[in-house]
């Protein structure tokens, strides 16, 4: 399952949305968390997460040293 040219422009909106509100990012290391359903087997989670952090890289010079966290929920 990969992620489409749409859904991928609808989560980089989501993230700058998130990273421009007032008081959350002012710079330095960032950490990110990505939540996945359980739902999804082992090895499709990780194909998404792997896709969602290059999209991410490639989004941003912000995205170039986060620290990366994946939940299973």
């Amino acid at each position: 399952m990969a992620l489409t040219a749409v859904r991928n422009l609808q989560l980089h909106n989501q993230i700058e949305r998130v990273l421009h509100v007032p008081g959350n990012y002012r710079g330095g290391i960032l950490e990110m968390a990505i939540v996945v359903d359980r739902a999804y087997d082992r090895e499709t989670a990780r194909m998404l997460c792997a896709e969602i952090i290059t999209n991410c890289k490639k989004q941003s010079e912000v995205f170039r040293n986060v620290r990366r966290n994946m939940v299973l929920w």
